[in-house]
């Protein structure tokens, strides 16, 4: 589009442009209010492996720390023994 059909259509141009962001701003609020099944699958994943990182680094854990003892005495020892 050429600025002088914009100027001879501004009116017209302004109200399509408005007219096209308010359109999107609606289906953005109805998707945020009826979310595809694939949105739902992917929060659920992550929601699933939030859950397992929480679980693997609780305290009760005595696998995490075990592993994480252990790596900390092997790069104690590696800097040590440099």
């Amino acid at each position: 589009m050429e600025l002088e059909d914009y100027l001879h259509n501004k009116v017209e141009v302004e109200r399509y442009v408005t007219d096209w962001i308010e359109h999107g701003e609606r289906m953005r609020a109805e998707q945020h209010q009826n979310p595809s099944s694939a949105k739902h699958r992917l929060q659920q994943l992550k929601t699933n492996q939030l859950a397992q990182t929480s679980t693997f680094l609780h305290p009760s854990n005595t696998l995490f720390h075990g592993l994480a003892h252990g790596i900390l005495i092997s790069m104690i020892a590696t800097t040590v023994t440099r």
